[in-house]
């Protein structure tokens, strides 16, 4: 194999690993998103809907209860969006503890996973805004202590990038890859190469082989008879007659 035809194929199996893992993983993700949306799961945090009991009297003056249920909705900028619509709807996230702080990047939402995925890290790219942060939450440096991400470094993830599209491609930076034809060619080079097969042979195959056998013992009688004559005539003639004495 020449390296050229060699560095292609390696090259085609690295997509084709890296195009499968990423459908892969994508896949399952959606499959707990839509099993969680579809089935009306309620969030841990009640963030899509709580429920509560309105009391009713029944014929014979009994109190019963009905279960109601309401569905949150979130508010951004421009629309109301409730959960019982879509598993999508977020707002910003507002940390309230005595002043109101929005977390730039940070959303809430029906549901923790669909609001995370909607989110990016803008907010750990900076300083202050870390700091920020660490005060709403009245945080100490001692359980907190958190640097900025450093935005000088090449990324091909911008701060702004959304956690869904990090996912999309698997929080990877960079795919490397290193091959080498002569290690391969090292590793794979055969000293020799044997194979067997089994087969049945076909009338045209019998027929030539007899063909061929026959010519064979024809050409080696025409080289062999004459000399075998030879010798014979020979030692007839130099055989010594006995004979009687007086």
């Amino acid at each position: 194999m020449s390296s050229e035809i060699f560095q292609t194929q390696t090259n085609e199996l690295i997509q084709i690993f890296i195009s499968s893992t990423i459908n892969s993983f994508t896949r399952s993700l959606n499959i707990i998103r839509e099993t969680t949306s579809n089935n009306g799961i309620i969030s841990g945090l009640l963030t899509n809907f709580d429920y509560h009991t309105e009391p009713y009297q029944t014929s014979n003056n009994t109190t019963m209860y009905n279960v109601i249920s309401n569905y949150h909705t979130f508010t951004d900028s421009t629309s109301n969006c409730s959960c019982g619509d879509s598993p999508s709807c977020t707002a910003p996230v507002y940390v309230n503890n005595g002043n109101s702080f929005l977390v730039p990047g940070m959303y809430a939402g029906c549901f923790m996973m669909e609001a995370l995925l909607q989110s990016n890290l803008i907010c750990f790219y900076n300083q202050s805004c870390i700091n920020d942060l660490r005060y709403a939450l009245n945080s100490s440096s001692t359980n907190f202590r958190t640097t900025a991400l450093d935005v000088t470094l090449p990324s091909q993830y911008q701060p702004n990038t959304t956690i869904n599209d990090i996912l999309s491609k698997l929080m990877v930076e960079q795919w490397i890859n290193t091959t080498s034809h002569r290690d391969y060619y090292d590793q794979c080079n055969p000293i020799q190469c044997q194979y067997s097969y089994v087969g049945k042979n076909d009338f045209i195959t019998v027929i030539t082989t007899i063909i061929g056998l026959i010519g064979g013992l024809n050409t080696i009688l025409r080289f062999i008879a004459p000399r075998l004559i030879q010798i014979y005539s020979k030692r007839q003639t130099n055989r010594v007659q006995p004979f009687a004495g007086e």
